[in-house]
């Protein structure tokens, strides 16, 4: 029995991705080494994904600060993370100053000025990662004439990287 079996290993070289047994595992190493080496890969991958998070949400952090302005000529606005929680796992808050008013939280706005804002993080997520190709369905159902102006306006500046088909 056992000798045959360790004798067949033996032969092989290899255990033929037998897992079950201690001693075919990865080098040789029992099931808590592997548990260990793949807690290990989870750390490794967790502080990748939230320094790569970290280095995106700052860009497109400032490029949403210069788009907002763009499509409402003036104002401010911000994203936030939620605080006391794990970048990873944290919300976002986004906050805003049309022209004249006060800061405000998105749901007090209007649905054209929703409508920018939503575009304002939409374009800033393009400035920091571009993709060749969008599609937007009714970007222009709830803004008014000189909202569609600037919103076309900075549209523009996308058409060199990117193409859009505009659904109105």
């Amino acid at each position: 029995g056992l000798g045959l079996r360790a004798a067949q290993r033996e032969d092989a070289g290899h255990c033929h991705g037998d897992y079950r047994d201690p001693h075919c595992g990865p080098q040789g190493d029992g099931p808590a080494r592997v548990a260990e080496q793949l807690l290990e890969i989870l750390r490794k991958v967790n502080r990748e994904s939230r320094e790569r998070f970290e280095k995106a949400f700052t860009e497109i952090r400032e490029h949403f600060r210069i788009m907002y302005r763009k499509l409402f000529g003036g104002g401010a606005a911000d994203i936030l993370l939620t605080e006391g929680e794990d970048i990873l796992e944290a919300g976002i808050e986004i906050v805003c100053r049309p022209p004249g008013r006060e800061l405000q939280n998105l749901n007090l706005l209007s649905g054209g000025e929703k409508t920018l804002t939503a575009v304002a993080l939409l374009f800033a997520i393009f400035r920091a990662r571009p993709s060749p190709f969008a599609l937007m369905d009714e970007v222009d159902a709830a803004l008014d004439e000189s909202n569609i102006d600037r919103f076309l306006t900075v549209l523009r500046e996308f058409t060199e990287e990117s193409q859009f088909i505009i659904i109105t």
